[in-house]
């Protein structure tokens, strides 16, 4: 059953298709099972050509006749041997055994499933479709549905599953969502569809079952209710057993949705009633509320998942005041920019800026910026205190809306409203240091990085930032850095901006290179290069010290520019024509 074929090179090419009707597969745990253990092989050689071969079948007879002979010959003597003149016979040479030097094994195997067949076929061949969460095995039948790969009706997918006896009418979700969404005004809102895992399959929920979304399609945290029809589909093959499980899916840009904290089932909304507006805080973190006040029938357990929203604290004369001089001046009307800024701040209190634009339109181009009869406003949020300075806080869409709708029955006729979020101009700064304490090196780089950032930040109370037509100038924010404690000299400080000019299209600006203004003076600025942008820091910045240095701790020549080494894939690095 086997072919020998000698190739050119001297290797022999052995041809095993004579053996392909024998092979059977071993799946037992005896000798020929896979292990560290198997130490004898699963291929075995055997040579039956020539005869003889190398004399292992022969040697042992010509070693047996050689030595009997000689042991006669021994028995008779010294003088009888010289009288026969017979000499002792020569020992046979031991046999050759072959090593094989290498061995190589070329195979190719196929296998034809029928998947289109009755479903009592008594084949040991089956298909499998790997899911999210768990495996499914193919039933044969007769229609044409069945792929090789599992259909996958959306491209991103939230699975919830739900540990429940029945499953069957209202249900109350809360969804806890960051405010992350980078939905604009002009963008188009993120579509979603909800699915109920049946016995046949994932089945779409009609509208109709969807009772109320107060996340306002997941742009805030909410609860939605919806009306399920019975859910039969605890034993599926999908997903795992035991549980009740409902899909939400989307085929658009997830990046248009909050991100998802936590999902939690029968949730309600509930009013906080002071007896005094002047005793307690007016937000309640998170983890506050943990039992009613009375007992409730059937209610096992309260949580409070997030803190509290709305309301505000009892106005004040000082407050008073100010609200009333300000509603004397522009008379619930919105005619001027300061009454458009005045009039937001006073309605949306959880803002930090508002700065309105008149006669501008939002356009990259500086020669359609100019347009009579559009005003442009952009709004700042508020930087809560778990929030790094160095984030880049935009207000969520809804609360664009909810500006927009507020503002446009108080503007003059033909107004064009546009309110928007700031541009935001990524600034990163290196530059070389040297420290008091050298011992504690880390720690004053970590204290240095925040001091920069703090600078540089619009939510920080230092800095020269926080204004729409802001400049940053890197002896302004060299001589507030050697003016910590813990820093002796600072030098070669330069400023690396990034900025995104349009949709998925950034810029690259250092001011170390030569076509920066460092080159003549020894500092240099930055100003924004749109009226409505911001800047803000990036999180880690590039503090040299003397070991990091790419030139000698005592050259104060910088700065020096950032190479390729220095930039940061998803931060720095960007692929722009300006740069050489």
């Amino acid at each position: 059953g086997l072919f020998a074929q000698l190739r050119p090179d001297g290797g022999v090419r052995i041809d095993c298709q004579g053996l392909l009707p024998y092979y059977r597969p071993w799946h037992g745990q005896g000798d020929y099972a896979y292990s560290p253990q198997a130490t004898s092989g699963f291929l075995r050689l055997s040579l039956t050509a020539p005869d003889q071969a190398f004399g292992h079948l022969l040697h042992p007879q010509l070693l047996t006749a050689a030595m009997s002979r000689n042991a006669r010959l021994e028995s008779l003597g010294p003088l009888r041997r010289l009288l026969e003149r017979n000499a002792p016979a020569p020992l046979p040479n031991p046999p050759y055994t072959p090593s094989l030097g290498g061995l190589s094994l070329n195979y190719s195997a196929s296998l034809r499933i029928p998947v289109h067949q009755s479903s009592h076929s008594d084949s040991s061949d089956r298909l499998y479709h790997l899911h999210p969460f768990g495996v499914e095995t193919l039933r044969l039948a007769t229609s044409s549905d069945t792929t090789l790969l599992p259909r996958l009706s959306h491209d991103a997918n939230l699975l919830l599953g739900l540990d429940a006896e029945a499953l069957s009418g209202p249900l109350s979700l809360y969804f806890h969502l960051r405010d992350d969404s980078s939905l604009d005004m002009d963008s188009p809102p993120v579509r979603c569809q909800w699915f109920l895992l049946q016995p046949q399959g994932w089945q779409p929920l009609e509208s109709f079952r969807i009772l109320s979304d107060t996340t306002r399609g997941f742009l805030r945290s909410g609860i939605i209710r919806l009306d399920l029809p019975p859910s039969q589909g605890q034993d599926n093959r999908t997903m795992p057993g035991g549980l009740h499980w409902l899909r939400l899916s989307t085929h658009d840009d997830t990046a248009g949705l909050c991100s998802v904290h936590s999902v939690q089932p029968h949730g309600l909304k509930v009013v906080r009633v002071l007896e005094s507006p002047r005793i307690g805080p007016t937000v309640l973190p998170a983890g506050s509320i943990v039992a009613p006040e009375r007992s409730i029938a059937g209610l096992a357990a309260v949580s409070q998942p997030g803190d509290s929203f709305g309301g505000s604290p009892e106005e004040d004369l000082t407050a008073l005041t100010l609200r009333a001089s300000e509603r004397l001046r522009h008379k619930q009307r919105a005619i001027t920019p300061w009454d458009y800024e005045r009039l937001v701040l006073q309605r949306f209190p959880r803002l930090h800026k508002v700065k309105c634009f008149a006669h501008t339109r939002f356009h990259p181009d500086p020669a359609a910026r100019h347009a009579p009869g559009h005003v442009l406003l952009l709004v700042i949020p508020r930087r809560l205190e778990q929030q790094e300075v160095s984030e880049g806080l935009r207000a969520n869409a809804l609360v664009l809306k909810e500006i927009q709708s507020y503002l446009q029955p108080l503007c003059p006729a033909g107004v064009t409203l546009d309110v928007r979020n700031p541009v935001f101009e990524h600034i990163q700064v290196r530059t070389g240091v040297q420290f008091h304490d050298a011992s504690r090196h880390g720690q004053w780089l970590k204290l240095l990085n925040r001091a920069i950032s703090e600078f540089i930040s619009p939510w920080s109370q230092q800095g020269n930032t926080a204004n729409f037509g802001w400049s940053l100038h890197s002896q302004e924010l060299q001589g507030h850095l050697q003016g910590l404690p813990f820093v002796e000299k600072v030098w070669g400080l330069s400023l690396l901006r990034v900025v995104e000019s349009r949709p998925e299209f950034f810029l690259l600006d250092d001011t170390a290179r030569p076509a920066g203004t460092a080159a003549a003076t020894g500092f240099s600025s930055l100003h924004p290069l749109y009226p409505w942008s911001i800047a803000i820091p990036f999180r880690h910045h590039l503090i040299e010290t003397g070991d990091t240095l790419p030139s000698a701790p005592g050259n104060t020549d910088g700065p020096w520019p950032t190479g390729i080494s220095r930039l940061q894939i998803g931060q720095t690095f960007v692929l722009s024509r300006n740069l050489p």
